[in-house]
């Protein structure tokens, strides 16, 4: 039990470092620091809205008839709707709900951050809940890797530079992207209970493998990307946002 608390800590600590440069990126800017610890803590919560939906979710699912039927057609729903599409649905409503209301005072930069810290308090709180069921192993990695830092740097950017030049096929970019990474590597994990066989089931965890990896370059990318830019006006003068985000 020891071991496996240690575990926990330490793979929280790449994430809480993001979180905690971000909060305090503008020194002397306490509204800015305000706003990123209630996205953190709309993060954390978001745990609730996602149990909900999935119990909503995986009883329409038992009502059609499908459920039980196809190992693969299950494990398909469970990765991709259950786990990634509801995840990602909402965290992003979350972070919308501050983003609305500061409408007139959000950068594109801010819209990164913002995306990025309520999936961090997200996979904190998924963290705790998973270190129950899982190894220290696994769980170290899920820190190491961070992918829910890596879907909101996703979402941010390119919703960001949506708003920023006005061009909707960056939101959908913003949308649609995380969501199949997400699923593609809930799939490449549980990819063993579909059915597959051991040559394909090994094929679509290699997948999980290869998206881990290049987001944590992406992780490395952005954050230098973020660090040279946070004084640059394209980045952090305020966005066209409409009344709805």
């Amino acid at each position: 039990m020891i071991v496996l608390f240690g575990c926990l800590i330490v793979s929280m600590i790449p994430s809480l470092l993001i979180y905690f440069w971000f909060a305090h990126m503008y020194k002397g800017d306490t509204e800015h620091t305000k706003t990123c610890r209630k996205l953190f803590w709309k993060g954390v919560l978001c745990v609730l809205g996602i149990f909900a939906l999935d119990l909503v979710l995986s009883l329409l699912w038992s009502m059609t008839g499908l459920s039980g039927k196809s190992e693969l057609i299950d494990v398909l729903f469970k990765c991709f709707i259950l786990n990634a599409f509801v995840e990602e649905l909402v965290k992003l409503m979350n972070a919308r709900s501050v983003i609305r209301k500061k409408s007139g005072a959000v950068s594109w930069l801010s819209m990164i951050m913002y995306t990025t810290i309520v999936a961090i308090g997200f996979a904190l709180a998924e963290d705790v809940v998973y270190a129950f069921t899982t190894s220290p192993g696994q769980i170290l990695v899920r820190g190491v890797t961070a992918g829910h830092a890596v879907y909101g740097l996703i979402s941010g950017y390119f919703i960001g530079k949506a708003y920023k030049y006005g061009e909707k096929k960056y939101s959908f970019i913003g949308t649609i992207v995380p969501w199949l990474l997400h699923g593609m590597y809930n799939f490449g994990l549980d990819s063993t209970k579909a059915g597959l066989g051991e040559d394909l089931s090994t094929a679509f965890g290699m997948i999980s493998v290869t998206i881990a990896a290049a987001g944590v370059i992406y992780i490395i990318v952005m954050l230098l990307k973020i660090r040279k830019y946070r004084e640059d006006p394209v980045y952090t003068e305020p966005l066209p946002l409409p009344e709805k985000v």
